[in-house]
């Protein structure tokens, strides 16, 4: 467990739980809503007067594009990069907004977007808003994204694949040839 502090491990179906533990919601019922008689503010006075608090959920997922394919009479909805974005920068200055719970599932991206994404996530992070990062089963890419929020919360499930940021294969035949030696070697797979 390198990076406890980081990481939480909890079932999918504890999300909510966990969120609400986190960004308490106004009283619901009727009764703790009543105010008391007495001359003193009562806790359930000073609760009901707090503003309910949002928590807002972005899906990242499949392919986000650099150009908004809005432009077509067709278009659903704006799945690029700078929709991304614009929406997390909207985030960081809502005023009702209190937490944001990414789900991170398989967004394929470049770096330079992912770092574009991260950027977004700060700006909202130094605006006091708390982003979750819900992830199931996460890459490199995916991983990197969450790194940036508050909490990565993932399923004990999930797996998590990173394999690395390089791979270098070195050739010796040439090298072994100009010493003299002959290599004996297994071969495996």
């Amino acid at each position: 467990m390198f990076a406890k502090l980081t990481i939480t491990t909890l079932l999918p179906t504890s999300l909510l739980a966990c969120l609400i533990a986190v960004c308490p919601l106004a009283p619901v019922t009727a009764q703790q809503a009543k105010p008391k008689k007495a001359t003193k503010k009562a806790p359930a006075d000073e609760e009901a007067k707090k503003p309910r608090q949002v928590v807002a959920t972005l899906t990242l997922k499949g392919a986000i594009s650099e150009m908004s394919a809005s432009d077509s009479l067709f278009a659903a909805s704006d799945d690029s990069l700078l929709g991304l974005i614009d929406r997390l920068n909207q985030a960081a200055k809502d005023e009702k907004l209190s937490a944001m719970v990414l789900k991170i599932r398989g967004a394929s991206m470049g770096r330079a977007q992912a770092e574009d994404v991260r950027l977004a996530i700060g700006r909202a992070r130094a605006a006091g808003r708390k982003i979750y990062a819900d992830l199931q089963d996460a890459g490199t890419q995916d991983y990197l994204l969450a790194s940036a929020c508050d909490h990565i919360i993932m399923p004990e499930s999930g797996t998590l694949m990173i394999p690395g940021l390089r791979a270098e294969i070195t050739f010796y035949k040439t090298l072994f040839d100009f010493f003299g030696i002959k290599a004996d070697m297994m071969q495996v797979g």
